[in-house]
């Protein structure tokens, strides 16, 4: 929990660095779930550092992990995370397959933590490809989603992804 709290306030080393402690407690201790939890959250840390393939690696083994123990907490996250760093790495179609599975994911366990901000980064990557009608599909999802969970990170994700959305159409006064 510290390593992700120090994501979300910038200190991003200092979140890397809290994440491995913790890897390395839980692997010590045998709480699987906490070790492929806190690789998940490792994984996102380095993909916002830009090391992409590093992201994916802890992606896929937190997911090898969670799945060894009948788990299926966050493994739509992490598929997000991954496709995001497929993405990031110009591998876009990879990206959209994973961004996919992490739907499937979402519906299939009945996942919900975390559905709307896989919708806007799929969004997001649908714009970079100049696929505008694709990403105000999923912005719209995501806002009936955001209507009901009142969540202050995803409404402000929203808004910063129906923004790139005005800008896209050329709306500059709505962007």
């Amino acid at each position: 929990a510290k390593g992700t709290l120090l994501r979300r306030v910038g200190r991003v080393n200092e979140a890397i660095e809290a994440h491995a402690e913790a890897i390395a407690v839980f692997r010590r201790v045998g709480a699987k779930r906490m070790e492929a939890h806190a690789k998940n959250s490792l994984a996102f840390a380095l993909f916002v550092l830009g090391k992409f393939e590093d992201a994916i690696a802890l992606g896929i083994d937190a997911i090898r992990i969670d799945l060894s123990i009948g788990g299926r907490l966050q493994i739509a996250k992490t598929l997000s995370t991954i496709g995001q760093s497929y993405a990031a790495l110009g591998d876009t179609a990879r990206g959209l397959a994973y961004f996919r599975r992490a739907r499937q994911a979402h519906e299939s366990y009945n996942d919900h933590e975390s559905k709307s901000d896989t919708l806007l980064c799929w969004a997001e990557i649908h714009l970079e490809m100049g696929s505008a009608v694709e990403a105000e599909a999923l912005v719209q999802e995501a806002a009936a989603i955001n209507s009901i969970t009142g969540s202050a990170y995803d409404a402000a994700h929203e808004k910063i992804v129906r923004a790139l959305l005005a800008r896209a159409r050329g709306d500059s006064a709505a962007a």
